[in-house]
């Protein structure tokens, strides 16, 4: 509903101005004495139409080619920045899956590093208690001689 009283509001402001236009430069009464003139003069009209396309010919071929090179100028800056978009992503995509298995495999390093020298303290503590045991049995055995 309210777009139908806005469109209606567009419209009296386009006819109020199209009014004061014409009251202003007088269009009805120049138009008038341009139907009589063309209708008196029919070869000078036909003239006028005439010269007034011929003319319009290399404006609109130049408007045409002026959109026209618009147009592809930014197609073609769209396929070229797409294409480098393309190449920057599979560039970064490939460096951040060597750093990913870098640091997968480093990190992995780490751990089986910490892992490894654990289980080696782990079997020397063992190996150490082993050998003060024996040193004490040794040492008991040789006083009860």
């Amino acid at each position: 509903m309210g777009g139908k009283m806005e469109e209606e509001a567009e419209e009296s402001k386009l006819t109020a101005f199209l009014q004061t236009m014409d009251e202003c430069f007088d269009l009805e009464t120049k138009l008038h004495n341009a139907k009589e003139y063309a209708l008196t003069h029919p070869v000078t009209t036909l003239f006028l139409i005439i010269t007034v396309a011929m003319c319009s010919i290399p404006i609109f071929c130049f408007f045409v080619f002026a959109f026209g090179s618009t147009v592809l100028a930014f197609t073609g800056f769209l396929f070229v920045e797409g294409t480098v978009l393309t190449i920057g992503t599979l560039v970064l995509a490939a460096v951040l899956c060597f750093v990913g298995l870098l640091s997968v495999g480093f990190s992995s390093f780490l751990v089986l590093t910490y892992v490894f020298v654990r289980f080696g303290q782990s079997v020397l503590q063992k190996a150490w208690q082993k050998v003060q045991l024996g040193q004490t049995t040794l040492k008991c055995d040789s006083t009860t001689k």
